[in-house]
């Protein structure tokens, strides 16, 4: 019986992502996901569910050597982004200004579809 230093439980983008970083560190790793395999086309239909991906995370990515593997199509770069509720007054608001309206960065982060 094969032994592992560790076993990551599910194959979703957190753990595909942990798996491969363990991996990268040296560990022996067993990713262990119930559904079958999905292999994104560009052209399939986008699922509504997203991911905001930070620049200090597309940077990890980088770093993995995952970010070049990932369907560009499906990323897209933000500068700002507005949230709000509908049966309230509240809102947030998020940009690439700091205090002294000088941009941080190009983008304030990435959404990812989640397929």
């Amino acid at each position: 019986m094969k032994k592992y230093d560790i076993i990551v439980s599910g194959g979703g983008m957190i753990g595909s992502i942990t798996a491969v970083a363990l991996s990268q560190a040296g560990f022996s790793v067993l990713l262990i996901e119930a559904q079958k395999q999905v292999n994104l086309m560009s052209s399939q239909a986008r699922d509504l569910r997203v991911s905001a991906i930070s620049a200090e995370n597309i940077n990890t990515l980088k770093q993995l050597a995952i970010f070049n593997n990932l369907v560009q199509t499906r990323i897209q770069a933000y500068d700002k982004m507005q949230v709000w509720d509908n049966r309230s007054s509240g809102q947030i608001e998020f940009g690439l200004f700091n205090g002294k309206q000088q941009p941080d960065s190009s983008s304030v982060a990435n959404f990812s579809h989640n397929e």
